[in-house]
C-alpha cells in the first residue's frame, strides 16, 4: 500500500476510523524499506564491477565474433564472387546483396521467438555456429552457385545474435550500467572487427586463396559460440 494511503488511514485518525491496526501499517512500511533497499542493491553497480563481470565479456566476445564476420563478409563478399567464383557483375549485384535481405528478415523473426520463448542464449549460439557452417560450405564447395547461397544462409544465421545480444546484455548488468556496458560492448567488438578486412587481406595475400580469408572468420566464429554456449546451457 502507497505510504500516503497508510498515513491517511493510520495518522491522525480515532482508530475506529482506521482500516488496519498500528502493528499492520508498521509491517508494511518496513516491507517497503526492505524492498526499496533491495531494489537500490539490484540498480547500482560499478564501473569496476562491470569489468570484473564475466558475462560481460562472454556476451562481448560473441559479439566480436559476429561484428568480424559482418565486416570480414560485407568487404570480401563482391571481390570474392566476382574474381574467385566468376560471376557476371549483374549476378554479383544480386548474390552480395542477398545474404543482407536474408539477414533482415531473420534479425525480425528472432526477435519475436527469443521474447516469446524467453531465451537468448540459444539463439545467440546456433546463430553463430549457423553462420559458421554455412561459410565453411560456401568457401569449400565446387558449385559457384551453391557458394553464393550458403554465403547468403550464413548472414542469415548471424542476423540471430544481433537482437539476443543486446537484449542478453541489458539483463546481465545493473541497470544503472547499461549504456556503458552497451558502448564498451559495441566499441570493443567493433574495434576488433575492423581488422578483420585487413587480416583477411593478408591471408589471402598470403597463400593466393580466399579460403584463407574465409577460415580466419571461420575461427573466429566457432570462438564466438563456445562463449555463448555458457548462456545457453544455463538457460538464459
Amino acid at each position: 500500500m502507497p505510504l500516503p494511503l497508510i498515513w491517511f488511514f493510520t495518522a491522525d485518525h480515532p482508530r475506529e476510523h482506521r482500516f488496519i491496526s498500528d502493528a499492520e501499517a508498521g509491517y508494511i512500511e518496513h516491507g517497503q524499506a526492505d524492498e526499496q533497499s533491495a531494489l537500490a542493491k539490484v540498480q547500482s553497480g560499478s564501473y569496476l564491477q562491470l569489468l570484473r563481470s564475466g558475462s560481460f565479456w562472454l556476451v562481448t566476445i560473441g559479439y566480436m565474433a559476429t561484428a568480424s564476420i559482418w565486416w570480414g563478409t560485407i568487404t570480401w563478399l563482391p571481390q570474392y564472387l566476382k574474381v574467385a567464383r566468376h560471376f557476371s557483375w549483374a549476378q554479383m549485384g544480386f548474390f552480395a546483396s542477398l545474404p543482407y535481405i536474408l539477414g533482415a528478415i531473420s534479425v525480425l523473426g528472432v526477435a519475436y521467438l527469443s521474447d516469446k520463448l524467453g531465451r537468448r542464449g540459444i539463439f545467440y549460439t546456433l546463430g553463430l555456429l549457423g553462420s559458421v557452417v554455412f561459410i565453411y560450405l560456401g568457401s569449400t564447395t565446387a558449385s559457384n552457385l551453391n557458394s553464393a547461397i550458403y554465403i547468403a544462409v550464413s548472414i542469415f544465421f548471424l542476423g540471430w545474435v544481433t537482437p539476443v545480444a543486446w537484449t542478453l546484455l541489458q539483463g546481465l548488468v545493473a541497470p544503472n550500467l547499461v549504456g556503458a556496458a552497451a558502448g564498451l560492448m559495441n566499441g570493443i567488438s567493433n574495434g576488433f572487427a575492423a581488422l578483420a578486412p585487413l587480416i583477411m587481406g593478408y591471408l589471402i595475400g598470403l597463400t593466393g586463396s580466399y579460403l584463407a580469408g574465409m577460415f580466419y572468420l571461420i575461427v573466429v566464429g566457432l570462438i564466438g559460440s563456445a562463449c555463448t554456449a555458457v548462456f545457453a546451457i544455463r538457460k538464459y
